[in-house]
């Protein structure tokens, strides 16, 4: 009877592992902006991240039967969508293809696709980032892009400390504001833009530690950030995509309205009332592991991601696309 018993208990537990890395979520998360016009409102952005080569169906079926289901208008990818230790990348290309086909979809950096040109198999991911160029696709690596409401690139802008755009005052809306006795406010007027700035933040390969890696990471601090992507106009309306959702605080501090992330995979292990057990810098209980994030006036989704690495066990933490909608 013992051993009935045992057996049960491990054929349960290995089935509640298998359910929880292979049954996809959606969590939803909403923007609202003052910065932008009317015509954001409805429009919906699915965020993708940390897949890790992993398929979920043949040839990801399952996974854009999902995302097609949500209706998005545009697509973030928040990075390491391959497996630095994986020779075969055909899977996450295949999948990219197919989405490029469809949307819009804007690509930054994580760290393995750093890795990967660094590992064995670097001849092949110097094929994969070759076949990523002809996709439909933009990689935003250390960039600033304008966007408009269709989520169409408008233009690159070129990095510098002093950028600013030279739009035409008719791309803008002047809206009165009033107060809650419906008395206007004198004077005081706000502009709406029917653009906003997608900036993307490559983060070096040794700001990265990994699990089993004594090697220190190094800091993203505000001057980093600056000297990468410049000043921010702080008048329009500016998201963020960075792969490590860690250096938090010095995204707030640089000013941007939205940032996006992943990375951490949720903690791997999510514990009641207390969140994500793990992080792959090798550090328990990580301030930053899945949700909405806000500091002063910044606001950040970090997405649980896809799949994993070194780690590919979840518990109470099961894969996920993000859906954020403008309202």
């Amino acid at each position: 009877m013992y051993l009935v018993s045992t057996i049960m208990l491990i054929v349960a537990i290995v089935a509640y592992l298998f359910i929880e890395v292979n049954n996809l979520e959606v969590t939803k998360f909403y923007i609202k902006s003052d910065k932008l016009v009317n015509k954001f409102i409805g429009k919906k952005i699915i965020q993708i991240s940390d897949l890790h080569g992993k398929s979920f169906g043949k040839n990801n079926d399952k996974l854009i039967q999902y995302i097609d289901k949500e209706r998005p208008d545009v697509i973030f990818v928040t990075g390491d969508m391959i497996e630095s230790d994986k020779k075969n990348y055909e899977p996450v290309y295949q999948l990219l293809k197919h989405l490029s086909e469809k949307y819009k979809v804007y690509y930054i950096t994580g760290n393995h696709e750093h890795k990967a040109l660094l590992k064995k198999y670097r001849d092949n991911y110097l094929e994969y980032f070759e076949k990523i160029k002809e996709l439909n696709i933009v990689r935003v690596n250390n960039q600033k892009l304008v966007l408009d409401t269709n989520f169409n690139l408008v233009r690159r802008v070129s990095i510098k400390p002093e950028d600013k755009l030279d739009i035409d005052e008719e791309s803008t809306i002047t809206e009165e504001i009033s107060n809650e006795e419906g008395v206007q406010k004198k004077h005081k007027k706000q502009k709406k833009y029917r653009y906003f700035n997608l900036y993307g933040l490559v983060l070096p390969f040794d700001t990265y530690r990994y699990l089993f890696s004594n090697r220190n990471a190094k800091k993203v601090d505000y001057d980093y950030i600056k000297n990468k992507l410049g000043n921010l106009n702080k008048d329009e309306c500016n998201m963020l995509l960075a792969h490590n959702p860690l250096y938090f605080e010095e995204y707030a501090k640089w000013g941007v309205d939205y940032v996006f992330s992943g990375h951490v995979h949720g903690g791997i292990i999510r514990l009641p009332k207390i969140g994500g057990l793990l992080s792959p810098d090798r550090k328990f209980f990580p301030k930053y592991s899945f949700g909405e994030y806000t500091k002063d006036n910044t606001k950040m989704f970090v997405s649980k991601g896809l799949g994993g690495s070194a780690v590919k066990v979840r518990i109470n933490c099961r894969p996920e696309i993000v859906s954020i909608k403008f309202i």
